[in-house]
C-alpha cells in the first residue's frame, strides 16, 4: 500500500475528503520528523500499539573499508531504531 493509497483508505473511513485526509496524515506525518530528531539519547517517542523511535547516540569508531581493508575513522553521530510493537505484529499474524 502506497501513502496515497492509505491516506485514500482513511478518508473513506472516516468520511472526509480526500484532501482533508492527506492534511491530517501530513500533519502526522510531519510532526513525528520534527519531533524525532530533537530526542536526547535514549528517550523515545511511543506511538502506543503500532511503533517505538528511540534515538541513540553512536561513539567515534575505527571501521574497515570493505573494498579496500583500510581502516577509517568514523565520528560521532545519532541513529533512530523503529521498533514494531507486539498489538501490530498481532495483527498481522492473524
Amino acid at each position: 500500500m502506497t501513502k496515497d493509497q492509505f491516506i485514500r483508505s482513511y478518508a473513506e473511513k472516516q468520511g472526509i475528503s480526500i484532501k482533508a485526509a492527506r492534511e491530517q496524515v501530513n500533519g502526522v506525518f510531519d510532526h513525528v520528523l520534527e519531533v524525532v530528531p530533537t530526542l536526547q539519547d535514549g528517550e523515545k517517542l511511543d506511538i502506543t500499539g503500532i511503533v517505538s523511535f528511540k534515538v541513540k547516540d553512536v561513539s567515534a569508531r575505527t571501521v574497515r573499508n570493505p573494498k579496500t581493508g583500510e581502516e577509517v575513522q568514523k565520528g560521532k553521530t545519532r541513529k533512530v531504531n523503529a521498533s514494531v510493537k507486539a498489538t501490530l505484529k498481532n495483527a498481522v499474524k492473524a
